[in-house]
């Protein structure tokens, strides 16, 4: 996923085939980001007007914290202050404000950005729980994905999975038809 925040919102960018698809998704919600029920791994974020003020990871009863100023690591009940040295299932504190960590057979980098005085992070699925492919048809200004048409624009993304964050360009299309879903199924009540 990329990120490029738009009034109002945040650009995000799916790797696709031929091109990527974008689409804009409204800032101040907690977001289901990855969720795979057979390893008991689930990844939550509270998006802000630039990218994640918090990130929480579940693996079975362990649940790992992360903010842009520090990281708690839940045991069940008890929570733990993380130091740079200690890992949790595997966490690395990487140079360049990244970190990886591995929960279960889950791999998820989280990158920390600065843009206009904000502070954010932004998660990278880097071994996700199963393979994702995403094809469709391009016919003029239109996308075709499985029986859904919708008009496409052809825009701009922000790289946030890089540190020297470069721009994309990709097809901009609403977010219901790139998630193949409403709003609604991705919030959460609790991170």
């Amino acid at each position: 996923l990329y990120i490029y925040t738009t009034s109002g919102g945040v650009r995000f960018i799916i790797s696709a085939q031929p091109k990527p698809i974008c689409y804009d998704m409204p800032a101040d919600h907690k977001l289901r980001l990855l969720q795979d029920s057979s390893s008991n791994f689930s990844m939550n974020g509270e998006l802000s007007s630039n990218g994640f003020n918090l990130i929480f990871l579940h693996y079975k009863t362990d649940h790992l914290m992360l903010s842009t100023k520090e990281i708690h690591y839940y045991d069940g009940q008890n929570m733990r202050q993380t130091g740079k040295k200690e890992t949790v299932l595997s966490l690395n504190l990487l140079q360049n404000n990244q970190m990886d960590v591995t929960m279960g057979t889950v791999c998820v980098g989280v990158l920390r950005h600065e843009k206009d005085g904000d502070t954010f992070l932004w998660p990278v699925v880097k071994q996700p729980p199963r393979v994702l492919h995403l094809h469709y048809t391009e016919q003029g200004s239109k996308i075709k994905l499985k029986d859904q048409e919708t008009k496409a624009t052809w825009s701009t993304a922000t790289d946030y999975q890089n540190s020297s964050t470069p721009t994309v360009q990709c097809w901009l299309v609403p977010f219901q038809f790139a998630l193949q879903g409403e709003l609604s199924d991705f919030k959460v009540l609790q991170l």
